[in-house]
Parts: C-alpha cells; sequence; structure tokens
C-alpha cells in the first residue's frame, strides 16, 4: 500500500485475507494484492484498488497579528493534515462598499506570504492596485 504522497509505503506478506492498519487521514491511497506459493514465487498484482481517508475538518488557520501595519510578511498557524493553502487577497471598493477579491494563490506551500502591492493613484487620485 502506498499513499499519494509517497510518506506512508507499507508491505506485508499475510496468511489470512485481512489485515487492519493505523494510516494517517487526508491521504489518497492504492493498493496491491499479489499470491506467492511457498518457493517465494510471486504472481503479478492480481487486485489494484485506490481509497481515501478523510478525517474530521480541518482548522480554520490562525493569522497572526503583524507588529505594526508596514509588514512584509503575512503568517499563520498551520493546522494539522494541511499541505498547501489557497490564500484569497480581498480589498475594499470603497464606490461600492463592498469587499473584492484582489488576488489569489492558488496551491501555496509555506504558511507565510512575502506581499509587496505597487500602489498607483489615477489623475483624480483614486487608487489602483497591482
Amino acid at each position: 500500500m502506498t499513499s499519494e504522497d509517497g510518506k506512508t509505503q507499507i508491505t506485508e506478506k499475510l496468511s489470512k485475507t485481512e489485515l487492519k492498519l493505523k494510516l494517517p487521514v487526508a491521504s489518497n491511497y492504492t493498493w496491491k494484492v499479489s499470491s506467492s506459493n511457498k518457493d517465494g514465487i510471486e504472481s503479478e498484482a492480481t487486485a489494484v484498488g485506490q481509497f481515501t481517508i478523510l478525517g474530521k475538518a480541518i482548522e480554520e488557520p490562525e493569522i497572526q497579528k503583524p507588529e505594526s501595519e508596514f509588514v512584509r510578511e503575512v503568517r499563520w498557524s498551520r493546522p494539522n493534515n494541511v499541505s498547501s493553502y489557497d490564500v484569497f487577497v480581498f480589498r475594499l471598493n470603497p464606490e461600492l462598499k463592498k469587499w473584492e477579491n484582489f488576488k489569489t494563490f492558488e496551491n501555496l506551500r509555506p504558511n507565510f506570504m512575502d506581499y509587496y502591492f505597487f500602489l498607483s493613484f489615477s489623475k483624480d487620485g483614486k487608487f489602483s492596485g497591482k
């Protein structure tokens, strides 16, 4: 049996048709079954399957409060069983008085993000972020 991320790999020789294991949650697994005779000659895998172990809901990460408003990095806690994050940066549209998605970062691996937003203002003084 092998986990999708390769961290869990288990090979067992069994005399029964069942196996009990403790496996980490939030992973996809592939299993294979082959047979062998008393001389140790093994067959090709005769049964192959996949399954996923779902666990309890993942905790929300807690954003660490910056020491000042002039920060260059945002950090957050890393809940158990999390390997990546999707981060959505919103900004307030003052005309609509509504928060809008400004930028999306998908599949971010570390639990921090450097950010450098380039601010520009038009001639009429309206903000435009890039």
